[in-house]
């Protein structure tokens, strides 16, 4: 098992969306570019997991994260790139302060207190 590289990784997520458009799920974008590495060296392998994290480091690439309810504690840390998360918060109507979601301003993941775990991912580039 060889493990590529981010550099080659990129490219590759580049060349695939500039094809293909729109990818809509992590899984999807993983099986696509690990296809495609496994062209160039059978050994290569690559988690779909990682592709997401590489893809989020890619210029032009947009990744939008569709969210769900959960049961979990809410998250410090962000579910798509593991960043510190930052609390958005709005006055009620008593005129107290209260957090009504959760943005990261590394990779543009953003959350409500109940609506924050990542349920679908999309990938596309951003054209010029």
């Amino acid at each position: 098992m060889k493990i590529p590289n981010e550099e080659l990784v990129g490219r590759i997520i580049k060349q695939k969306l500039k094809k293909k458009g729109v990818v809509r799920s992590q899984e999807e974008l993983g099986n696509i570019v690990e296809e495609e590495l496994k062209e160039i060296d059978s050994s290569f392998q690559i988690s779909p997991e990682r592709t997401r994290r590489i893809a989020l480091n890619v210029q032009r690439v947009d990744v939008t994260v569709e969210t769900r309810k959960s049961e979990v504690d809410r998250p410090s840390k962000c579910p798509v790139c593991e960043e510190n998360l930052k609390g958005l918060y709005a006055k009620n109507l008593d005129g107290e302060r209260t957090q009504v979601g959760f943005r990261c301003d590394n990779c543009g993941y953003h959350g409500d207190v109940e609506e924050f775990m990542p349920m679908r991912y999309e990938f596309q580039l951003i054209k010029d």
